[in-house]
């Protein structure tokens, strides 16, 4: 499974009410795997849809869920939004990961069957 599927299958695991988007960019491949995992007429979960995330996005999350890019993690601290951090690469990543969990401004999945989501 992608670090997307693990995530995605512990979010349904969750016991408190939650809304899930998973915005899938161009990958088809992976929104029809991530359909597997959540089933179609799931109506707590939105997607996953095949489109960007746009200049808009922010005013819907209340956290965000992936992996620490440069980008990603600029974007998340300036709308002030926690992250869950998964599977994060050698290098820049994992030195963003690492700044924001010291920070207090994210937590990390790890990838293996704890389920403490």
């Amino acid at each position: 499974m992608s670090p997307t599927e693990i995530a995605v299958s512990r979010l349904m695991q969750l016991k408190h009410d939650t809304q899930t988007i998973v915005i899938c960019g161009k990958n088809e491949e992976l929104q029809q795997r991530v359909t597997g995992i959540v089933g179609a007429d799931n109506p707590s979960f939105q997607g996953p849809r095949l489109q960007r995330p746009h200049a808009r996005t922010h005013e819907n999350l209340r956290s965000f869920v992936g992996k620490p890019g440069g980008l990603t993690t600029s974007e998340s601290l300036a709308c002030g939004l926690p992250m869950v951090i998964i599977s994060p690469i050698p290098g820049q990543e994992e030195r963003n990961s690492d700044h924001l969990l010291e920070d207090g401004a994210a937590i990390k999945m790890q990838r293996d069957d704890d389920h403490s989501l």
